[in-house]
């Protein structure tokens, strides 16, 4: 790669602006950082998970076994799945509703609070059942970060030990959440 000095006035037409864009190319030594993040990813990946180490058994059809050995292309799915999940994690903050009762439809706004987590598959909020599979594998990536994200969700216990299974936080995701037509408030009675 080579560096390309662009400079743009603050009045270009807008064509410019992305063909400059366009023509712009970080460097050798950015290339070089990103090569070495990935390769020491792809150390401690083979180093926590030892993939290539597993013998498996082929059960019908499918590529993630063959010859009693991990596929590399199941390896890659891994790696790409431990990715997914670590860049899912967030920080979320704004207030989230309480019902008294299942039957309440608007319920006490509570907060605003804030969320260190995985922002959630099904819902794009951080939720507690999601969270909990996600963890057991980002645990054995980075405990620290694991921990973390338990105390974070320890911390928005209810003085009657109850803990808000999904935590909608903030207008945008209160918006996501209604227009599926599905229940804002949380309640201690019901987990949604």
């Amino acid at each position: 790669s080579s560096y390309k000095v662009s400079h743009i006035p603050s009045t270009a037409d807008a064509n410019r602006v992305i063909q400059s864009a366009a023509d712009f190319q970080a460097g050798e030594a950015l290339d070089k950082l990103i090569q070495e993040r990935k390769d020491a990813f792809s150390v401690k990946f083979d180093q926590l998970f030892r993939l290539k180490d597993r013998s498996c058994t082929q059960k019908g059809r499918g590529n993630a076994c063959w010859d009693s050995r991990i596929t590399s292309v199941s390896h890659r799915v891994g790696k790409a799945a431990l990715s997914e999940l670590l860049g899912q994690l967030s920080y979320s903050y704004g207030s989230w509703y309480e019902a008294k009762s299942f039957h309440e439809k608007e319920g006490t706004e509570k907060g605003p609070v804030g969320m260190f987590g995985s922002s959630g598959y099904r819902r794009g909020s951080p939720s507690l059942f999601e969270e909990g599979f996600n963890l057991m594998v980002i645990g054995i990536w980075d405990p620290q970060i694991a921990r973390d994200v338990i105390l974070q969700w320890l911390s928005h216990m209810q003085p009657s030990g109850w803990i808000p299974p999904t935590l909608s936080l903030g207008p945008s995701s209160h918006s996501r959440v209604k227009a599926r037509h599905e229940k804002l408030p949380q309640s201690n009675d019901v987990t949604t």
